[in-house]
């Protein structure tokens, strides 16, 4: 990331103070960085400059020189092995290698620092993807890449970390500077990003960077283990920083100062009294680095002052570089679209129409008909609004089926469910509401309005008829067969009950409302749910139907390729229990009867 901003004589002084620095150890690496090189900087800005020493014993030290007529010059100093160690794991918090995520100007062994600045994004890049993977399970393979992303999202992480950063950050990027700085910058990353698409990580589609489908697999077959040390984290790098490295908190004060267009004298910067500490020091060197115990109300007399400050709002969002595919074009998961946006979208500014926003329906989520009247025509397109599933009134469900079924409660978690399992699902040949659009930021899906009644109004009529309506039985049958090539894909639908299943015109069945669906969840729960939902239905006289029912349905799911082990499971206590709050005791167990029936009748085939 070299710029050409230097001139030799400059850069001649520099290397002479690097080997007075260095003594007798051997200089492995050296570059410029900071203000003074990436373009925001003047004559009272530090010159700053990274010193990597080979050395038998750890060094991390900075050095406060005066170049004559050049100013100051902040050089930072440590050994190879700490070095490499910061680009492979963050070893000492990200505090070195940030220096080379940023333009930086090498003065020794450039080849080297390239290496590691690639190694370093490699590193952030893979981070990053994982971490994709585990928010968005479902959708992880849809999700489409720019390198911008990585960048991005780099910055916003070291920012949330350590705050002060922030200013850093937005100098670089400063309207004047970006398009130069963001060149310099993201060419390292674009070379990390081929590096993953060797290693199979990633994988190129149309312009855009795809996590590959065999890199997801194996992320979540590891056991990952969450602790939430964020904030302990976040105080040791600042305790460390005052107590070792008063020079370090001087230069990213620097920043803000520069950022806010208001830099003084560097003798004279306003900065927190914290232990005396704000006065230049002579070398430290760190073997094992003592970090004195500081009280803990300066430290959030700091955080108060100066980090709660930083304006993380005005880094760029990340999200505006990841996108997911809809019919209507690509979507950045920064989309904040509204009903009338959507309207505007779908319907030429020059053409006359009406809507009318209606509910339809949908306990735990907003469900919405916008029905378009238009060129003596009239559409009907389903609006879902995804909330989050906090307040008392969704707790009793949630504790009855506690240990047996568990439910995704975020409300972003579950659009993430419904869009990319609606896609999976239909790539495979099962007919589900094709997905217009998706305002992720809304947290909003925009899908077809598929005519045609649900299976509660069959089974009622089935009831009414006292089973004699056959051909309503054999869309029973049908309902089965088709969830069993939903399991044979790998699917669990999550919330099977008879009201999520349609019969659309020409008899087709269509599943809706998957935002429970999962790749790997529990198909026994879909069995249980849609049979003891059924049961729910029948009247506490009519065993001998709610039978005929569900082996109907049990038939029709084995018949289409349903695993016997699936039912076994289904006809379990764990799933009776769930359902027993509503469902008569009788028609459970008639139910659990048919399922034994079926098990004993198929095993034996």
């Amino acid at each position: 990331m070299a710029l050409k901003k230097m001139n030799d004589d400059l850069k001649k002084r520099l290397l002479d103070l690097c080997m007075d620095v260095a003594g007798s150890r051997e200089i492995v690496a050296a570059c410029m960085y900071g203000p003074r090189v990436q373009g925001y900087g003047d004559e009272g800005s530090y010159i700053e400059v990274l010193l990597v020493l080979k050395s038998s014993r750890h060094i991390f030290r900075c050095h406060l020189k005066r170049v004559t007529a050049d100013g100051e010059v902040f050089i930072l100093v440590v050994d190879q092995g700490f070095f490499e160690k910061d680009v492979e794991s963050e070893w000492l918090g990200g505090l070195v290698v940030d220096n080379i995520l940023t333009p930086y100007e090498p003065l020794v062994n450039g080849e080297y620092l390239q290496r590691e600045e690639i190694e370093v994004k490699r590193r952030i890049i893979l981070e990053i993807v994982s971490n994709l993977v585990l928010e968005y399970p479902e959708m992880s393979s849809e999700i489409l890449l720019k390198p911008e992303y990585f960048l991005y999202e780099a910055m916003r992480r070291r920012a949330l970390l350590f705050p002060l950063i922030t200013y850093k950050f937005l100098n670089v990027l400063r309207d004047d500077l970006r398009e130069r700085n963001l060149k310099l910058m993201l060419n390292g990353f674009r070379k990390a990003l081929e590096t993953l698409v060797g290693e199979g990580v990633l994988e190129h589609s149309d312009g855009f960077f795809k996590i590959s489908r065999e890199y997801i697999r194996t992320l979540k077959r590891r056991k990952i283990l969450f602790v939430n040390i964020f904030g302990s984290i976040r105080r040791r790098i600042i305790r460390y920083i005052f107590t070792a490295f008063p020079k370090i908190r001087r230069s990213l004060m620097m920043e803000k100062e520069l950022y806010i267009g208001l830099l003084r004298e560097t003798r004279n910067l306003s900065a927190p009294t914290i232990g005396g500490l704000t006065r230049l020091s002579e070398p430290f060197l760190a073997l094992s680095p003592p970090v004195p115990s500081l009280e803990e109300d300066m430290i959030d007399e700091y955080l108060e002052r100066y980090i709660s400050e930083a304006p993380l709002e005005k880094l760029e969002d990340p999200e505006k570089y990841i996108f997911i595919s809809t019919p209507l074009g690509l979507v950045s998961l920064s989309d904040r679209i509204t009903v009338e946006d959507f309207l505007r979208r779908v319907i030429p500014s020059d053409e006359p129409y009406s809507a009318l926003f209606r509910k339809l329906g949908g306990i735990l989520n907003s469900v919405y008909v916008l029905d378009i009247r238009r060129g003596g025509r009239e559409e009907r397109i389903v609006v879902k609004v995804f909330k989050d599933w906090y307040g008392l009134k969704w707790f009793p469900l949630i504790l009855w089926a506690l240990g047996t079924k568990g439910f995704s409660m975020l409300g972003r978690s579950r659009l993430e469910r419904e869009y990319a399992i609606n896609r999976f699902l239909s790539a495979n040949g099962i007919y589900v509401p094709n997905i217009l659009y998706v305002s992720p930021k809304e947290r909003m899906i925009f899908e077809e309005f598929v005519e045609g009644p649900n299976l509660t109004e069959v089974v009622r009529n089935i009831v009414l008829s006292k089973g004699s309506a056959l051909d309503l039985m054999d869309l029973l049958r049908r309902v089965g067969a088709e969830l069993a090539k939903v399991h044979g894909l790998g699917v669990a639908l999550g919330d099977c009950k008879p009201e999520n299943v349609l019969v659309a015109p020409g008899g087709r069945i269509c599943f809706v409302d998957l935002e429970q669906a999962s790749k790997g969840g529990d198909q026994a729960w879909d069995i249980a749910e849609f049979l003891y939902y059924t049961g729910h239905y029948v009247p506490l006289f009519l065993v001998d139907v709610v039978k005929e029912m569900s082996r109907c349905f049990l038939e029709g799911y084995l018949e289409g390729g349903g695993k016997l082990e699936n039912i076994r499971r289904a006809r379990s206590i764990r799933y009776m229990k769930v359902f027993s709050f509503f469902t008569p005791l009788n028609i459970i167990l008639a139910i659990r009867e048919v399922c034994g029936e079926i098990l004993n009748t198929w095993s034996s085939l």
